[in-house]
């Protein structure tokens, strides 16, 4: 899926998923943030949360130059 996603060229995918899911998924959608949780969606007894995960690859901030 997030495969796809890139080549579609999104930037965040965002969805309502069993937190279960989640947290057994793989380590990018483990990575996501959590944006709210649900404790039993339409009374199914079952959490669910709206997580986005962003689809590129984090790129680390470049090394800022030390004042002399």
């Amino acid at each position: 899926m997030r495969e796809r996603g890139r080549a579609a060229g999104f930037e965040h995918l965002s969805t309502l998923i069993e937190e279960r899911v989640v947290t057994s998924g793989p380590e990018w959608l483990r990575q996501g943030t959590v944006l709210e949780a649900i404790d039993s969606y339409l009374r199914s007894g079952i959490r669910f949360v709206y997580v986005q995960v962003p689809m590129q690859d984090a790129v680390a901030p470049a090394p800022q130059a030390l004042a002399t």
